[in-house]
């Protein structure tokens, strides 16, 4: 079988690239200049574990090395792509840079029982009142997970007008559906805790529990907040959406969280808890291919 060689530019230098046969498999030597954030000294180490655990589909990451620089960070990534080396600069780098610059945004709240009783008596009064038809039927409770008001029978339109005028002050909703109804957690404005404790998160199965372990301050922090929801709930959020709500058993001292049961792929809950630890994301100054070879 007659083979070809391929040319390879990228950034500006040029490598030759193994010869490509119809085997879409390489190995590439890929190395970029990354420009950490403001505030994102604390979180370097964070930042490093990240590419340790990078899943990128089918790319697999077989090293990873990362060094500092002036500014920032250079990651050196040896890389197996399906695709050939002459596609690699093309394919593989656009891959890599987003998930080298990816960033989530993880606030959790300490919802009040008290709060949720406030605003279910209120939700009580004023759905009734907005609703014309006598022959609709509702029910609004704050008894099963305190902290929570759960509302059936009602369109989450009335419920978000209603909440305008329920909610105490300094608090917020947090909606979070659940066995066709809706439900809605009642926090304080401001987060128990935010991404920037978070050490690392992991999960092993898609469908698997994810292992959120803490910086040291986080692990400080974590202990004060689950002492004092003990019977009840911590309200996880990702850029905004409810992704968990573990009920406090028991006061965590370990700096380590496990959920269960969450929403989606637990994996990719997990890539982006981890990614929240940093409070803003990096930007790919440079990036240049090395060394490829076809197998």
């Amino acid at each position: 079988m007659r083979r070809l060689c391929a040319l390879v530019l990228v950034a500006g230098l040029a490598s030759l690239g193994a010869c490509s046969s119809r085997t879409t498999r390489s190995v590439a030597e890929i190395t970029l200049d990354v420009a950490l954030p403001p505030g994102a000294a604390d979180a370097r180490e964070v930042w490093r574990r990240r590419f340790e655990e990078l899943s990128l589909g089918g790319i697999e990451v077989r090293s990873a090395r990362v060094t500092d620089v002036e500014g920032g960070a250079q990651l050196a990534l040896s890389v197996a792509s399906p695709s050939a080396c002459d596609a690699v600069s093309a394919a593989v780098l656009p891959v890599i840079s987003e998930a080298v610059t990816a960033s989530a945004r993880l606030e959790t709240f300490a919802p009040s029982a008290d709060a949720a009783e406030q605003v279910a008596t209120a939700l009580r009064g004023s759905l009734g009142a907005r609703l014309i038809d006598d022959s609709v039927t509702f029910d609004v409770s704050h008894l099963r997970e305190p902290g929570a008001v759960t509302v059936r029978g009602v369109p989450w339109e009335a419920v978000e007008a209603a909440l305008a005028s329920a909610l105490p002050p300094g608090t917020r909703a947090l909606r979070d559906d659940a066995d066709g109804a809706i439900r809605v957690w009642v926090a304080p404005e401001e987060p128990a805790f935010t991404g920037v404790l978070v050490a690392k998160a992991s999960a092993d199965a898609p469908d698997g529990e994810i292992a959120v372990t803490f910086t040291d301050a986080g692990r400080a922090r974590l202990t004060e907040v689950t002492g004092e929801q003990l019977g009840g709930y911590l309200v996880l959020t990702v850029d905004g959406a409810v992704v968990a709500a573990p009920k406090v058993v028991t006061r965590v001292s370990g700096g380590k969280l496990i959920l269960a049961g969450v929403a989606g792929d637990a994996r990719e809950l997990a890539r982006k808890i981890a990614a929240s630890a940093l409070p803003e994301a990096p930007t790919v100054r440079k990036s240049v291919m090395g060394a490829c070879s076809d197998r």
